[in-house]
């Protein structure tokens, strides 16, 4: 009997082993105790992410961290920290459901550290690509950006200060670990955990060189900066919030040297919601102190390669004569994506695209929802669609390229990375 792994893309392999020779990921079907594993997540060198569900259905993500690249002490050291961490319960922090530890084969000089937490569909990068698709769509404006991202900064903050106040760091707030419930809350993920790989750029603190802090104080002002580098590029490159103080008070908190940065979490928070609620109007003409602080329309996306999801200037426009059956549709489809209903979306754009079969950011949408599905054909397609009608859209060459990457096809994900980015020169 034919077996297949769950890589991007899944391909055969030999049904008597459990991991794939050819890329590391677990075999289609395999049960880990008492969860079976559905679909991978994401892989990093030393970790691998699953979502997988239980016996009584739950949904939880699997996250498997190899020995040889995570030693025993590191990973006690972690594992303690995330159990204190569930005893605080703090709103913004997403705690630990489980650990264990896992040998795939009991002759196998491997084995793996396994976290167990709840599945959380969107992060921050998901948050952010939906939202600039809703602005291409003129359904949001920069004031109505702000009030609903800062709040969720501000409560990923405040559990970064709280653990800094207990002495503890977290290693990489970096919008994958920013997962939000669709109902205004943020939470922040992987704490302990998220020490045992080290950021990647541009999140890597300068001050961590070839390895990681050299002590917790050091770990601490190395989380503030990362944080303030994610704060700048979701305020200034996303929302195109261009106050001078504004930046200037970023860039102390992401200075190269640790101690000219702020003393502690809390005092950069402080400065930050002073900055933003002092009443100073941005280049745009929008007063911050007029911004309302409600979150209560937060949701997830699709891919993007980069934070730096600077918006270019449309090629084509939300229809403004669209028949009001066509706009429910979209309008309707756009609620269950934010929703997590990705399903039932794609059934709405399609329904749509019925009566308007040319429209770009219908088919963009579908292959939206395609990708967060894990249908990464389907998304491709859709987004090929998309093209036809809108192939100056920068946004749309680098979702196609982030599908082909899932897939594997990293020569042809690049070619689509240089494409957008050519466009973005040429704006």
């Amino acid at each position: 009997m034919q077996a297949t792994c769950l890589g991007n893309p899944p391909h055969p392999m030999d049904p008597t082993e459990v991991l794939c020779r050819q890329c590391g990921a677990l075999r289609a079907g395999f049960a880990l105790g008492i969860y079976q594993v559905q679909s991978l997540l994401g892989m990093r060198p030393g970790c691998q992410a699953y979502a997988a569900k239980d016996q009584t259905g739950r949904t939880v993500v699997l996250k498997l961290f190899s020995s040889h690249r995570v030693p025993l002490h590191s990973w006690s050291v972690a594992e303690n920290i995330a159990w204190q961490i569930r005893k605080w319960q703090h709103p913004a922090i997403h705690p630990i459901l489980n650990s264990t530890q896992w040998t795939p084969d009991r002759s196998a000089s491997i084995f793996y550290y396994v976290s167990i937490h709840d599945y959380v569909p969107g992060n921050l990068l998901h948050l952010l690509a939906f939202y600039a698709r809703q602005q291409k769509q003129q359904f949001v404006n920069q004031q109505m950006l702000v009030s609903m991202l800062f709040p969720l900064l501000h409560q990923i903050g405040q559990a970064l200060s709280f653990a800094h106040e207990q002495g503890v760091w977290h290693g990489a707030p970096m919008p994958t670990n920013i997962l939000t419930d669709g109902k205004g809350q943020g939470k922040l993920a992987d704490f302990g955990f998220a020490r045992l790989i080290p950021p990647t750029s541009p999140y890597l603190p300068p001050e961590w060189g070839q390895g990681g802090p050299r002590s917790a104080e050091e770990a601490i002002l190395s989380d503030q900066y990362i944080f303030a580098l994610l704060c700048a590029q979701v305020l200034v490159d996303f929302c195109k919030l261009h106050d001078p103080m504004l930046r200037m008070m970023l860039q102390k908190g992401f200075h190269r040297q640790p101690e000219q940065r702020y003393p502690t979490m809390q005092h950069f928070l402080q400065e930050l919601d002073g900055q933003l609620r002092r009443g100073t109007p941005s280049q745009s003409g929008v007063s911050f102190s007029q911004m309302s602080p409600s979150m209560s329309q937060i949701w997830q996306w699709s891919p993007s390669r980069s934070l730096s999801l600077d918006t270019p200037s449309m090629e084509r426009k939300a229809p403004q004569a669209a028949s009001p059956t066509h706009r429910e549709l979209m309008i309707e489809g756009n609620k269950l994506y934010r929703q997590g209903r990705f399903e039932e979306a794609i059934k709405r754009y399609q329904q749509a695209l019925k009566l308007d079969p040319r429209n770009a950011t219908l088919w963009t949408s579908i292959g939206d929802a395609s990708f967060a599905l894990e249908l990464y054909a389907e998304a491709i397609h859709a987004y090929d669609q998309a093209l036809m009608y809108a192939p100056r859209d920068r946004d749309i060459w680098m979702n196609k390229g982030a599908a082909l990457e899932a897939m594997g096809r990293k020569s042809d994900a690049n070619k689509c990375y240089q494409q957008a980015q050519l466009l973005e020169e040429n704006e």
